[in-house]
C-alpha cells in the first residue's frame, strides 16, 4: 500500500518554518513509528515550501458537502448501504406534539415518517410525508385493534383496514413502505392476559390481508426486549417483514443484555428475506436534564449503533426515538426529544447522512475517543459541524484525538480548524490505521499557529481509524473541527 498526502495551511496562515511528512510506503506498527521519530532526516520527506503548501481562496476552505467534493471522473459508484430508510418513530403520531413532525424531521435529515392517526386524517398526513421527499410507514393499530376491554382484533378490522387500503390507493403508493399492525404486540398481549399463540393467530391473519393488498409493502413491527428474553422464536415473527426491537439504556447492560445480545438472539429467528429495524436511543429522560454532558452520553450509544449499522446488511431501517418533547411515563416530567437536544439531533442527522447518502464525500466519523476532555468540551464537539464549539484536551501537549470511521474509506483530505491561544509554533501529527492500534504516519505539520486557522491534509490513504497527536504546543490542546472527505 502507498499513501501520499501533504498537509496545506489555509486562511491566510503563515508558511514560514513549517515541515509536512508526506508520504509512507507501507503501514507501520506505533513501535515502528517511535523508531522512526527517533531519526528525523529518514523519517520525513524532503518537501519544498511549493509541494506542500498552497495558498487557497475563502471558497477553497468550504466546508458544505458539494457532490463534487473528493471525486474524480473515474471514481467507481459507491455499493449500496443496507439501511435505506431512517426515521424518527412516532414522527406523525396524533397525540404526540403537534402531531405531524414530518416536515422537521426531514430536514433533519429524515427519509421516513410514521404515521398514526385516524382514518379522517390519513390523506393529510401522507401529503405531508411526499412534500417533505419522505416515505412512509402507517401504523393501523387503531384501525385493527381494540383496547378499550384489554386488548382484541376489531370484530370490524377488515372494515377498517379496507378505509385505509383505499386512501393509498387514491395516489399514495409510491409514499408508503410499510404497514405496521402493532406495537409490541407479545408484550402488549402478555400485559393484557392474551395468549401469545392468540396474539400470534391475530397478526398472521392481519399480515396476510395486508400482503394480499399490497404485495410489495413490508409489514413490520417492533418488540419489546422481555419478548426475546422469553426466547419467543422465530415462528411468532414470521408474518412479518421487518421487525426490531426498543431498549433504551447503556450498550452493554440495557434491561439486563447487551445490545449485541438482542440483536443476535432476533437475527436468529429470521428467515433471509426478513430485515431488521433498529430503534437508537434519541431522548432524554426528564430526570436527565438537557445538559451537553447528558446529551454526550445518548452520543456514545448513537456511535455504537452507527458502527453496527455499517457491517451488517441485515438492517433496513433505522428508527430512532423520540423528536418532539413529551411526558413519556407521565410523572409530570418533559422527557425531551431530539428537536430539544442539539447535539443528538445533529449525530442523528450524521447518522442519516452516513447511511443514506454514502455518496457525498463528506465522512462522519462513527465513534471518538481522546487522550482527555475538560468540562464539555469533549470529543464530539470537534466533529459536530459548529465551529464554535471544541473538544479541549484541558492540557498541555501531548494530546490525542482519534476517530473510527466505522468502516474503511479512501480519505483524500482532512480538514483542521483550530482553537489556539496563545499563538506559536506547534507540531501535529495526523495518522491512520486499518487494523485497530496499527497506526501508520499520513502526515506531520511544524510552525507558527494561531487560533481559528484552518489546516488541511491532502492525499490518498486507506484508513478506518485516524488519529490526531499533538506533540508541541503553547497552549491546551484542542480542535475546533477536525473533518474528512473522500
Amino acid at each position: 500500500m502507498r499513501i501520499c498526502g501533504k498537509l496545506v495551511v489555509l486562511a491566510g496562515a503563515s508558511l514560514v518554518g513549517l515541515g509536512v511528512c508526506g508520504c509512507a510506503t507501507s503501514a507501520r506498527t506505533e513501535s515502528e513509528d517511535a523508531a522512526a521519530e527517533a531519526s528525523p532526516d529518514d523519517a520525513l520527506a524532503e518537501v519544498s515550501p511549493d509541494d506542500a503548501f498552497t495558498e487557497a481562496s475563502p471558497d477553497d476552505g468550504d466546508t458544505e458537502d458539494s457532490p463534487d467534493d473528493g471525486d474524480t471522473e473515474d471514481s467507481p459508484p459507491e455499493p449500496p448501504r443496507p439501511v435505506r430508510y431512517l426515521g424518527y418513530f412516532a414522527s406523525a403520531f396524533d397525540g404526540h406534539g403537534t402531531g405531524d413532525h414530518t416536515a422537521e424531521t426531514a430536514a433533519a435529515g429524515a427519509n421516513l415518517t410514521f404515521i398514526l392517526t385516524t382514518v379522517d386524517g390519513l390523506e393529510a398526513k401522507l401529503t405531508t410525508a411526499r412534500a417533505a421527499d419522505c416515505r412512509a410507514v402507517l401504523v393501523v393499530q387503531p384501525q385493527l385493534f381494540d383496547w378499550s376491554a384489554g386488548l382484541a382484533l376489531r370484530s370490524d378490522w377488515r372494515t377498517g383496514w379496507e378505509a385505509v387500503a383505499a386512501i393509498v390507493e387514491s395516489g399514495h403508493e409510491d409514499t408508503v413502505v410499510a404497514f405496521y399492525p402493532l406495537d409490541e404486540p407479545y408484550w402488549n398481549a402478555q400485559g393484557r392476559s392474551v395468549a401469545d399463540d392468540t396474539m400470534r393467530a391475530w397478526l398472521t391473519d392481519v399480515a396476510a390481508v395486508i400482503h394480499e393488498r399490497f404485495p410489495t409493502k413490508a409489514v413490520g413491527t417492533i418488540l419489546a426486549v422481555p419478548t426475546l428474553q422469553r426466547g419467543i422464536g422465530g415462528s411468532y415473527v414470521e408474518m412479518f417483514d421487518w421487525v426490531g426491537f426498543d431498549c433504551y439504556g447503556p450498550w452493554d447492560d440495557c434491561s439486563g443484555w447487551s445490545m449485541p445480545s438482542y440483536v443476535t438472539t432476533l437475527a436468529s429467528w429470521l428467515t433471509g428475506d426478513q430485515r431488521m429495524i433498529v430503534v437508537p436511543e434519541a431522548f432524554l429522560w426528564g430526570t436527565s436534564g438537557t445538559g451537553l454532558l447528558a446529551q454526550d452520553v445518548v452520543v456514545g450509544r448513537l456511535n455504537q449503533w452507527h458502527k453496527l449499522l455499517l457491517s451488517d446488511a441485515r438492517f433496513i431501517a433505522a428508527v430512532p426515538f423520540l423528536w418532539p418533547t413529551l411526558d413519556l411515563n407521565a410523572d409530570g416530567l418533559a422527557d425531551a426529544g431530539a428537536r430539544d437536544l442539539p447535539w443528538i439531533a445533529e449525530r442523528v442527522s450524521q447518522l442519516a447522512e452516513s447511511l443514506l447518502r454514502p455518496g457525498e464525500s463528506r465522512v462522519f466519523p462513527a465513534d471518538f475517543d481522546a487522550s482527555s476532555f475538560y468540562s464539555t468540551s469533549v470529543p464530539f464537539a470537534a466533529t459536530d459541524r459548529d465551529e464554535a464549539t471544541a473538544w479541549n484536551s484541558g492540557g498541555l501537549p501531548p494530546q490525542w484525538i482519534a476517530f473510527d470511521l466505522g468502516e474503511e474509506n479512501v480519505l483524500a483530505r482532512i480538514e483542521l480548524l483550530t482553537t489556539q491561544d496563545p499563538a506559536g509554533s506547534t507540531t501535529h501529527r495526523i495518522e491512520g490505521a486499518v487494523v485497530e492500534g496499527s497506526w501508520f504516519t499520513l502526515g506531520s505539520l511544524e510552525g507558527a499557529t494561531r487560533d481559528n486557522q484552518l489546516l488541511e491534509w491532502n492525499g490518498s490513504a486507506t484508513v478506518r481509524w485516524v488519529r490526531v497527536t499533538t506533540t508541541a504546543g503553547p497552549s491546551w490542546v484542542a480542535w475546533r473541527e477536525i473533518r474528512f472527505f473522500k
